[in-house]
């Protein structure tokens, strides 16, 4: 008799929440489903390597990483001083060794050099002294330049 008395409308209505209550996530009792395997996966064995295979692959040397410009040679740098100009050009050069070349072809005394350094890039043509300055700029020396000589270096 309970079911004689709701409308219509009601029961329609009842559903529509029984319909919305099944949906909500916070209630749903749905399980995900575990896929089902028809076939077993099949195995293959792994062939093992030869010794003449092993031998072969432990040969082969492997590639150097490229080697650094601090840790390949130092090349000489071309220093040019004529009619009071310097010039100096340095790809991957030894900033003792172009000190030690320009105060030999200069006239120059140089001291205190107690650690290299790798210069690049051109450098003048120009006054000698402000050449020095541009190579030494950034090295950490304290630089004291003394005096001129013929070439227009500094003699000390």
């Amino acid at each position: 008799m309970l079911f004689r008395s709701i409308s219509r409308k009601g029961a329609w209505a009842g559903i529509a929440i029984l319909a919305l209550a099944a949906a909500c996530p916070a209630q749903s009792t749905h399980r995900p489903v575990q896929p089902v395997h028809h076939r077993k996966a099949r195995v293959r064995a792994q062939k093992k390597p030869t010794a003449a295979e092993v031998r072969a692959a432990a040969a082969v040397p492997a590639a150097p990483p490229p080697l650094r410009p601090l840790n390949q040679p130092a090349k000489p740098a071309t220093i040019t001083l004529s009619a009071g100009k310097l010039a100096v050009k340095a790809d991957n050069s030894s900033l003792v060794q172009i000190l030690d070349q320009l105060g030999k072809s200069g006239g120059m005394s140089i001291s205190g050099l107690n650690q290299d350094q790798r210069v690049f890039g051109d450098y003048g043509p120009g006054n000698p002294s402000q050449i020095l300055s541009e190579l030494l700029e950034g090295a950490g020396y304290n630089v004291l330049m003394l005096g001129v000589t013929r070439e227009g270096t500094p003699k000390k």
